[in-house]
């Protein structure tokens, strides 16, 4: 037998064994017959693809590049080298294989499916879809085509035209759970959970281990408020796969709403063990902590935030000196403090200001413009300066509610709780006193909505829990207290405004909001009142830090700040370790303000009772103004 005859032997062989589906004997007769004939692009492609069948990506790889070497021209080598490379996620070599492929074959479905999929692989999804529109031209029934080109307008955020494609694969096979998986994607992207809870369980049907089809499924329950059904599923995404960080995450912050913040922390921590770097749920964890009490360790947490999805935009990267974080600081050295997150925030941590200024050093303080007026004469030490003002060089830099840290807030008990720390200008509180004059009722001011923060759509959902309707305190009406408004902004001035007008039968509510140009404004207001009752928004921290009586109206899932201790016979403490003069009520349930303003109601007449006994001196004058419009200066 010649060599000629051995090779075409030895080929047939390897063909034979491969369609059996022996892939390692067609290797072995494959590789032999390249022994016989090394020029035959033929067998070394023949060799490749059984090689690829065993997913023995590196000697199929080999062996398609060697059958290129001896003809350029391979439709087969190119195909599968775009293939092979398609599947690594290395797209760019994949194209340049797969359009080789397409220049010897133009109307090859395969290669222009793959094509697709290399370029959604780049991003590039109206290249793709582009190339899934001609595949579905060549074959109008390729489920995965009509898959594909779905999720490459999921992609361009169509999620309507990605339903269409979506259902016209599962009119072709409607047994194809990764169809009815996407298809809920884009259900659950257009809203409507309901439907896209149907398509994943369709999904889960077809195949019982879909992993993240249990998982979107959840999601959408929680979505709809249908928690434990939602629970139900992440648990058999847990059991599915153990290691699931995300499953966990979501569990926790469930229980963190139903204020199980013990449940919450375990279940974030077993998220980070599986998933070390997992920056927000060590944040979430750092959050409970200190909701809980346990400074310690939450503080620290607390510096995961930088690393989070958003720690971008809490201002960490503009300041290039060196973060402190409690190193020693040398009496010629500089520290830049500079203000992250709300305004709440501001106020209720530059407290530590002067702490730092104790140690020595120089402290340059970079507060908004809104603040500025206020806290400029916060310490005769320290350099305030407003957002965007030009900084020479500093020695460190340290964002004020990284300062609990830095300073050493180990404890409840260790945090710098004398009040007032902050004040007005003695000028802007007699403009106050004259604008307001005497009076020998009390005066409350009132905040019922906080900021909007379009920079943070997160906190939204938040932000409407946080908020309480002012057509709610109308069961606050007094004949003997006079109530102002501590609003500003559009929405809740408007709101106020629409009540009067439709006859609000609640407590006449005067307004200075075209007044109140900044905080120190605001400041000067708040120290000519008896008290102030208002949400957890910045007024809480000003009236707090002012050292006035301050009633802050709390969500059931309240901020960590407010503290929460879990125990049976008590778990809603009704004082703050941060403001001696605050006092606390929050919601026994979630959306329940009514008991809550009973309580303040309550509160308030025994409030005033004790006023009147106390013969409070007169600090402001009755309005003289109709009950059913509010009286803007």
């Amino acid at each position: 037998m010649n060599a000629t005859e051995a090779f075409d032997t030895l080929n047939r062989l390897g063909v034979s064994s491969a369609q059996s589906g022996d892939f390692e004997s067609a290797i072995e007769f494959f590789n032999q017959a390249i022994v016989c004939n090394p020029q035959s692009w033929m067998a070394y492609c023949n060799c490749g693809k059984a090689n690829f069948e065993l997913k023995q990506l590196p000697q199929a790889i080999e062996c398609f590049q060697l059958a290129l070497t001896i003809d350029a021209d391979s439709f087969d080598a190119h195909f599968f080298l775009g293939l092979i490379y398609t599947d690594s996620k290395k797209f760019e070599k994949a194209l340049a294989h797969l359009d080789q492929a397409q220049a010897l074959q133009p109307v090859n479905s395969e290669v222009l499916y793959q094509q697709g999929l290399a370029h959604h692989g780049l991003e590039q999804y109206p290249k793709s879809q582009l190339y899934f529109e001609q595949v579905l031209d060549i074959s109008p029934l390729d489920v995965a085509a009509h898959n594909a080109l779905g999720n490459s307008f999921q992609k361009q955020g169509n999620a309507s035209s990605a339903l269409l494609s979506y259902d016209k694969a599962l009119t072709i096979n409607a047994h194809t759970a990764v169809v009815h998986f996407n298809r809920g994607i884009s259900l659950q992207t257009l809203k409507m959970q309901q439907e896209a809870i149907a398509s994943y369980k369709a999904a889960i049907q077809i195949e019982p281990t879909y992993v993240l089809a249990y998982f979107n499924c959840a999601v959408a329950l929680e979505e709809l408020g249908q928690i434990e059904e939602s629970l139900s599923f992440f648990d058999k995404v847990i059991a599915l796969n153990a290691e699931s960080h995300q499953a966990y995450v979501h569990k926790a912050s469930i229980y963190a709403e139903r204020c199980d913040y013990q449940e919450a922390e375990r279940l974030y921590n077993l998220a980070i063990q599986f998933k070390p770097d997992y920056y927000e749920a060590i944040w979430n964890v750092a959050l409970i902590q200190l909701m809980r009490g346990n400074y310690e360790s939450g503080w620290g947490n607390f510096e995961a935030r930088y690393q989070t999805k958003h720690g971008a935009s809490l201002g960490v990267s503009k300041n290039l000196a060196r973060q402190w974080r409690g190193q020693d600081l040398q009496a010629h050295q500089t520290i830049l403090l500079w203000c992250e997150q709300g305004h709440g925030d501001t106020l209720q941590f530059c407290r530590y200001v002067s702490m730092v200024a104790d140690m020595g050093v120089k402290v340059i303080f970079e507060v908004r413009p809104e603040l500025y007026a206020l806290l400029d004469n916060i310490d005769p030490r320290v350099s305030v300066i407003q957002s965007g003002t030009t900084i020479g060089e500093v020695d460190w830099a340290c964002s004020i509610m990284s300062l609990p840290f830095a300073c050493g807030t180990t404890s409840v008990e260790k945090i710098p709780a004398k009040t007032p720390y902050l004040q007005s200008t003695s000028t802007k509180r007699q403009v106050w006193r004259d604008r307001l004059g005497v009076t020998k009722t009390v005066r409350v001011g009132l905040a019922w909505s906080g900021g909007h923060r379009p920079d943070l759509p997160e906190v939204w959902e938040i932000n409407q829990r946080r908020n309480i309707p002012l057509a709610k305190f109308a069961l606050l009406k007094h004949p003997q207290i006079e109530f102002i408004s501590l609003q500003k902004g559009e929405a809740p001035e408007e709101e106020l405004i629409n009540l009067v007008r439709d006859g609000w039968d609640g407590p006449f509510i005067r307004s200075f909001s075209e007044i109140l140009q900044d905080y120190s404004d605001t400041a000067a207001l708040i120290e000519s009142l008896d008290l102030v009752i208002t949400v957890d928004t910045s007024m809480a921290h000003l009236a707090g830090a002012i050292g006035k009586p301050v009633w802050i109206l709390n969500r059931f899932d309240a901020c960590w700040r407010w503290l929460y201790e879990q125990s049976e016979e008590h778990h809603n403490r009704s004082d703050s370790p941060w403001y001696p003069t605050a006092r606390l009520f929050r919601q026994a349930a979630p959306d329940n303000w009514e008991v809550v303003m009973q309580q303040v109601k309550n509160a308030l007449n025994v409030w005033y009772s004790e006023c009147s006994s106390d013969s409070k001196p007169p600090t402001t004058s009755p309005s003289t103004s109709p009950n059913n419009s509010p009286l803007t200066e």
